[in-house]
């Protein structure tokens, strides 16, 4: 996590047993919320409005940032406002869990 995120992190000290936590991201057992405010025209009214973001992210340059770039989404997002007043709307946003076709 960089300094600009905040949130919980979970290690594994027993190499044996790490790939437990793995399988419960991909059980869908672990579910990821965020939270982010934006600035909105006064007209928009988004209350409610919900937008499913799908996207290719491949790491980029330095190597801890990454980018969108065209081809098979690799990740999948649900974005719902929460509240909104005149200029500021206060967004959920869930990761989902894209499992890759092979």
């Amino acid at each position: 996590m960089d300094r600009v995120t905040a949130g919980l992190v979970i290690f594994s000290v027993n190499p044996d047993t790490r790939h437990l936590y793995h399988e419960l991201f991909e059980a869908r057992q672990i579910h990821k919320t965020y939270q982010a405010i934006a600035n909105i025209c006064d007209s928009e009214n988004l209350m409610g409005t919900e937008w499913h973001v799908k996207n290719r992210i491949v790491r980029s340059e330095p190597r801890f940032c990454m980018c969108v770039v065209e081809g098979e989404a690799n990740s999948h997002s649900v974005i719902r406002c929460l509240i909104q007043t005149n200029q500021k709307a206060l967004f959920e946003l869930n990761p989902l869990l894209v499992k890759p076709t092979n």
